[in-house]
């Protein structure tokens, strides 16, 4: 119970930040849109050669990432050799922000954004103010946005400096409040487990006479 109202501390404490750091007004910075800044390609079919799954085997090992958080599958090659940034495009999700390493194929009309010049932008940066974000969508039978609305989002560009102190200290806290493998999350499945684990010890008796 104290870890998860930790949790929820960080988690406004992270918001509030994140809400700091990347709130801009008048001519502060340079405005630019996602379409001057950088490249968007859109997710196709899902490859032939591919194996379904959340484990690489062999010689598929580039992941391969619809619009949904889990990896749709693996396969042997990869089309985006960058890190990136994706967006949900169509479905329930239409809107979400995810953030890629380099080396995968998207799939399913999924938007994937690349910095033109990494000496100007970092995807990092970009990842956060996105998250920060409310993405407009048609709201239609099917969700969905389209690569030109995609173009059209506009985003501040401080210094590249800035850029990346502002991400350094969101990654941060974006481990801390998220992250299953290392921040407070963790932690809580661990303790889950122990409680379990005790429970069961404490509460499991032999039928000895």
């Amino acid at each position: 119970a104290e870890l998860e109202a930790e949790l929820d501390c960080r988690k406004r404490q992270y918001e509030y930040y994140r809400n700091n750091l990347l709130s801009y007004e008048g001519n502060e910075v340079e405005w630019k849109t996602l379409g001057e800044v950088l490249d968007i390609y859109t997710g196709g079919e899902a490859p032939k050669n591919l194996i379904r799954g959340e484990k690489p085997q062999g010689s598929f090992i580039y992941p391969i990432y619809s619009n949904g958080e889990d990896i749709y599958g693996f396969t042997d090659n990869y089309r985006i050799d960058k890190d990136a940034v994706t967006i949900s495009s169509i479905g329930a999700k239409t809107g979400t922000i995810y953030f890629r390493k380099a080396y995968f194929t998207p799939i399913i009309r999924l938007k994937v954004l690349v910095p033109k010049n990494e000496k100007t932008l970092n995807s990092r940066y970009v990842f956060h103010y996105l998250s920060n974000i409310t993405i407009s969508t048609k709201r239609s039978s099917v969700p969905n946005i389209n690569a030109n609305e995609v173009k059209s989002i506009k985003i501040p560009l401080p210094p590249l400096e800035e850029q990346q102190r502002i991400a350094s200290i969101l990654d941060k806290f974006d481990t801390l409040v998220n992250s299953i493998s290392e921040g407070l999350p963790k932690e809580i499945v661990l303790r889950r487990k122990q409680y379990e684990y005790y429970r069961e010890k404490l509460l499991t008796f032999t039928n000895d006479k």
